[in-house]
């Protein structure tokens, strides 16, 4: 087996929805991008006639020694 991915998301107010000044959006990637955030994801989603535009920050990076031989061992105690 190989390391995967792990994703954790990162709470961030996003104050983009009405249009942001290119200015205010490098501030926020920038600090974004200082608190170990490396990813940002964006959406719509429609629900009974009306439409959100969202927004996450996250951080994905490869999993630790530790949590890999965590995952091993729990897959291993699952199949017997």
């Amino acid at each position: 087996m190989e390391k995967q991915n792990k994703r954790f998301n990162v709470k961030y107010n996003f104050d983009w929805y009405h249009g942001v000044d290119l200015n205010k959006m490098r501030k926020d990637l920038d600090e974004l991008e200082q608190i170990g955030v490396t990813h940002i994801g964006m959406g719509v989603n429609k629900y009974k006639g009306s439409t959100e535009f969202t927004i996450d920050a996250y951080t994905v990076r490869l999993e630790t020694d530790t949590e890999f031989n965590d995952r091993i061992t729990t897959l291993k105690a699952k199949t017997k």
